[in-house]
């Protein structure tokens, strides 16, 4: 940033990650971390040069708020850059996933896991952020890419990644079983494909 320092400030509403990142950058006066999330952002009014977020606003509960708060804490000459699981995510591979949920959970139950990521396509979070388009060009880009690996290279981001999914589930080994047995069978020469969807999105001012 001309004639400052830059500084930044971490956003993370668990306190695990939080601690994470104080003990990362402790050398550093760079680097703050305060909780909060993308619909409430502890940021004053027109405080912010740029927003930057990797994998983290397909969990919002709402696109709107998020929207209005980003908008709130950007500077006129404020930019974004945002890169978050698009809505067609996996669309191929969750097939496997359902079917071994089937074993394990009830209908009400996998449609109520369904719910707990914000899946949206480009014209759904352009709408989504429209508070944003108020003051920025906002634009939506799809990225597509089909990533193979064996069960466990893929084991290793989805259950991170899809804890509350399967949090209902009680025989969790067995579940694990039931899973592999699904993925391995859609298993090509490549190994097991994933059909990764991201969207990638850019604000700047107008």
């Amino acid at each position: 940033f001309k004639g400052g320092t830059c500084k930044g400030v971490g956003i993370e509403p668990a306190d695990g990650m939080r601690e994470i990142g104080a003990e990362k950058f402790s050398a550093s006066d760079t680097f703050s971390f305060q909780p909060g999330s993308f619909e409430s952002i502890p940021l004053p009014d027109r405080s912010t040069d740029l927003i930057v977020s990797t994998l983290a606003l397909h969990w919002v509960k709402s696109m709107e708020p998020a929207g209005v708060e980003m908008n709130r804490i950007l500077k006129d000459t404020g930019r974004l850059r945002i890169l978050m699981i698009e809505k067609s995510d996996g669309a191929n591979f969750k097939k496997a996933i359902v079917k071994a949920l089937k074993k394990h959970l009830t209908f009400k139950q996998i449609m109520k896991t369904a719910t707990l990521v914000q899946r949206v396509d480009e014209a759904e979070l352009i709408a989504g952020l429209g508070a944003l388009s108020e003051r920025f060009n906002l634009r939506a880009r799809t990225v597509r890419h089909v990533v193979h690996g064996d069960f466990e290279q893929h084991m290793k981001w989805w259950t991170a990644r899809s804890a509350p999914v399967i949090h209902e589930v009680e025989d969790k080994p067995q579940f694990m079983k039931d899973l592999r047995e699904e993925m391995e069978a859609t298993e090509t020469k490549d190994g097991i494909p994933f059909d990764a969807s991201f969207l990638w999105i850019e604000a700047d001012s107008k």
